[in-house]
Protein backbone atom coordinates (compact mmCIF):
# COMPACT_ATOMS: atom_id res chain seq x y z
CA UNK A 1 0.00 0.00 0.00
CA UNK A 2 2.82 2.49 0.97
CA UNK A 3 4.63 1.88 -2.53
CA UNK A 4 1.12 2.39 -4.33
CA UNK A 5 1.02 5.72 -2.85
CA UNK A 6 4.58 6.42 -3.33
CA UNK A 7 4.37 6.08 -6.78
CA UNK A 8 0.77 7.68 -7.13
CA UNK A 9 2.87 11.05 -5.33
CA UNK A 10 6.09 10.24 -7.26
CA UNK A 11 3.85 10.46 -10.68
CA UNK A 12 1.84 13.42 -9.37
CA UNK A 13 5.12 15.60 -8.49
CA UNK A 14 5.96 14.80 -11.94
CA UNK A 15 2.69 15.92 -13.67
CA UNK A 16 2.12 19.19 -12.02
CA UNK A 17 5.68 21.22 -13.01
CA UNK A 18 4.54 20.16 -16.94
CA UNK A 19 0.87 20.95 -16.86
CA UNK A 20 1.77 24.30 -15.16
CA UNK A 21 4.26 24.97 -17.98
CA UNK A 22 2.06 24.18 -20.72
CA UNK A 23 -0.58 26.65 -19.36
CA UNK A 24 2.20 29.22 -19.77
CA UNK A 25 3.84 27.75 -23.52
CA UNK A 26 3.35 30.55 -25.90
CA UNK A 27 2.00 29.48 -29.25
CA UNK A 28 -0.30 30.46 -32.30
CA UNK A 29 -2.40 28.08 -34.05
CA UNK A 30 -4.54 27.65 -37.05
CA UNK A 31 -6.15 26.17 -39.98
CA UNK A 32 -5.79 27.41 -43.73
CA UNK A 33 -7.85 25.03 -45.89
CA UNK A 34 -7.67 22.52 -43.74
CA UNK A 35 -3.83 22.11 -43.43
CA UNK A 36 -2.76 22.51 -39.60
CA UNK A 37 -0.35 24.98 -37.89
CA UNK A 38 0.80 25.51 -34.73
CA UNK A 39 4.06 28.11 -34.01
CA UNK A 40 5.87 28.55 -31.18
CA UNK A 41 8.20 31.10 -32.35
CA UNK A 42 5.59 34.11 -31.18
CA UNK A 43 5.92 37.07 -30.00
CA UNK A 44 3.13 39.98 -28.71
CA UNK A 45 4.39 43.58 -28.93
CA UNK A 46 1.70 46.08 -27.55
CA UNK A 47 3.23 50.08 -28.07
CA UNK A 48 1.52 51.83 -25.39
CA UNK A 49 1.67 55.36 -26.75
CA UNK A 50 0.15 54.22 -29.81
CA UNK A 51 -2.26 51.76 -28.60
CA UNK A 52 -1.57 49.15 -31.23
CA UNK A 53 -0.90 45.36 -30.74
CA UNK A 54 1.77 43.14 -33.17
CA UNK A 55 1.47 39.25 -33.38
CA UNK A 56 3.79 37.63 -35.48
CA UNK A 57 4.58 33.71 -35.74
CA UNK A 58 7.09 31.81 -38.06
CA UNK A 59 8.17 28.11 -38.10
CA UNK A 60 10.71 27.22 -40.30
CA UNK A 61 11.80 23.95 -41.48
CA UNK A 62 13.03 21.70 -44.46
CA UNK A 63 11.06 20.18 -47.12
CA UNK A 64 12.00 16.68 -48.37
CA UNK A 65 11.61 16.87 -52.43
CA UNK A 66 13.23 13.64 -53.09
CA UNK A 67 16.02 11.43 -54.11
CA UNK A 68 16.08 12.45 -57.39
CA UNK A 69 15.85 15.93 -56.64
CA UNK A 70 18.91 18.30 -56.20
CA UNK A 71 19.10 20.34 -53.77
CA UNK A 72 16.99 17.40 -52.30
CA UNK A 73 15.88 19.37 -49.30
CA UNK A 74 14.75 23.01 -49.16
CA UNK A 75 13.68 25.66 -46.43
CA UNK A 76 10.12 26.25 -45.87
CA UNK A 77 8.22 28.75 -43.86
CA UNK A 78 4.99 29.02 -42.13
CA UNK A 79 3.78 32.18 -40.75
CA UNK A 80 1.44 34.75 -39.79
CA UNK A 81 1.20 38.51 -38.85
CA UNK A 82 -1.99 40.31 -37.33
CA UNK A 83 -1.92 43.75 -36.40
CA UNK A 84 -5.14 46.04 -34.99
CA UNK A 85 -5.43 49.37 -32.99
CA UNK A 86 -7.79 49.43 -29.88
CA UNK A 87 -11.15 49.98 -31.17
CA UNK A 88 -12.73 50.51 -27.70
CA UNK A 89 -12.12 51.16 -24.00
CA UNK A 90 -10.75 48.08 -23.64
CA UNK A 91 -9.09 44.99 -25.99
CA UNK A 92 -11.27 43.01 -24.61
CA UNK A 93 -13.35 41.87 -27.27
CA UNK A 94 -13.96 41.17 -30.76
CA UNK A 95 -12.74 43.63 -33.84
CA UNK A 96 -13.20 42.57 -37.67
CA UNK A 97 -12.33 43.53 -40.89
CA UNK A 98 -13.07 43.73 -44.52
CA UNK A 99 -9.70 45.26 -45.21
CA UNK A 100 -5.72 46.21 -44.40
CA UNK A 101 -6.92 49.53 -42.94
CA UNK A 102 -8.70 47.87 -40.09
CA UNK A 103 -6.89 44.72 -39.60
CA UNK A 104 -3.63 43.90 -41.43
CA UNK A 105 -3.01 40.26 -41.31
CA UNK A 106 -0.70 38.24 -43.73
CA UNK A 107 -0.38 34.20 -43.66
CA UNK A 108 2.32 32.33 -44.85
CA UNK A 109 3.03 29.05 -46.14
CA UNK A 110 4.03 26.83 -48.45
CA UNK A 111 3.33 23.09 -50.42
CA UNK A 112 4.92 20.47 -51.58
CA UNK A 113 2.99 20.27 -55.12
CA UNK A 114 3.48 17.41 -57.99
CA UNK A 115 5.18 18.80 -61.18
CA UNK A 116 3.46 17.97 -63.91
CA UNK A 117 4.43 15.48 -66.30
CA UNK A 118 7.48 14.79 -63.86
CA UNK A 119 8.16 12.74 -61.16
CA UNK A 120 9.63 15.17 -59.60
CA UNK A 121 8.01 17.40 -56.59
CA UNK A 122 8.44 21.34 -56.17
CA UNK A 123 7.78 23.77 -53.20
CA UNK A 124 4.49 26.77 -53.73
CA UNK A 125 4.85 29.30 -51.42
CA UNK A 126 1.71 30.84 -50.81
CA UNK A 127 1.04 34.24 -49.16
CA UNK A 128 -2.77 35.78 -48.64
CA UNK A 129 -3.82 38.68 -46.87
CA UNK A 130 -6.53 40.99 -45.87
CA UNK A 131 -4.82 44.24 -48.33
CA UNK A 132 -6.92 44.54 -51.13
CA UNK A 133 -10.14 45.15 -49.10
CA UNK A 134 -12.53 42.95 -51.36
CA UNK A 135 -15.73 42.45 -50.15
CA UNK A 136 -15.17 38.87 -49.59
CA UNK A 137 -12.35 39.02 -47.72
CA UNK A 138 -12.51 39.31 -44.02
CA UNK A 139 -11.15 38.65 -40.46
CA UNK A 140 -12.00 38.63 -36.98
CA UNK A 141 -10.16 38.61 -34.07
CA UNK A 142 -11.28 38.17 -30.58
CA UNK A 143 -9.14 38.96 -27.29
CA UNK A 144 -10.49 36.96 -24.17
CA UNK A 145 -7.17 38.48 -21.85
CA UNK A 146 -5.42 41.28 -21.95
CA UNK A 147 -3.41 41.76 -18.93
CA UNK A 148 -0.29 44.47 -18.12
CA UNK A 149 3.33 43.64 -19.56
CA UNK A 150 4.76 40.09 -19.00
CA UNK A 151 1.20 38.56 -18.66
CA UNK A 152 -0.45 36.55 -20.74
CA UNK A 153 -2.67 37.27 -24.16
CA UNK A 154 -5.03 35.10 -25.16
CA UNK A 155 -7.39 35.14 -27.97
CA UNK A 156 -9.29 33.51 -30.72
CA UNK A 157 -9.44 34.59 -34.90
CA UNK A 158 -11.08 33.51 -38.35
CA UNK A 159 -11.02 35.04 -41.53
CA UNK A 160 -10.89 34.36 -45.80
CA UNK A 161 -7.67 36.20 -46.91
CA UNK A 162 -6.83 36.52 -50.77
CA UNK A 163 -3.84 35.10 -52.14
CA UNK A 164 -1.48 36.75 -54.73
CA UNK A 165 -3.58 34.57 -57.22
CA UNK A 166 -6.66 35.58 -56.35
CA UNK A 167 -7.93 32.46 -54.44
CA UNK A 168 -9.32 32.80 -51.46
CA UNK A 169 -8.37 30.89 -48.80
CA UNK A 170 -10.29 30.12 -45.14
CA UNK A 171 -8.25 30.57 -41.82
CA UNK A 172 -10.20 28.58 -39.17
CA UNK A 173 -9.81 27.33 -35.66
CA UNK A 174 -6.91 30.30 -34.57
CA UNK A 175 -6.02 30.42 -31.65
CA UNK A 176 -3.46 32.13 -29.64
CA UNK A 177 -1.16 32.67 -26.40
CA UNK A 178 1.07 35.28 -26.20
CA UNK A 179 3.39 37.09 -23.52
CA UNK A 180 2.55 40.75 -23.52
CA UNK A 181 5.86 42.58 -24.75
CA UNK A 182 5.62 46.41 -24.12
CA UNK A 183 7.60 48.10 -26.90
CA UNK A 184 8.81 51.73 -26.48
Amino acid sequence: MKKGLFIFLFFVFLCIPQMICAQDEEFISYKVDGLEFHLTDVKLEFHPDEQYVHIEGTKAFKSDLGADHFPRYQNCESGITIEFFKQSESFVGTIEGHSSDVIPVYVSWCLLIQVHEKPTKDIKNFLASLDSGEDIMNFSITIDEFGPADSLVKGTFYGKLLDEDGTLHNILDGKFQLIRVDVN
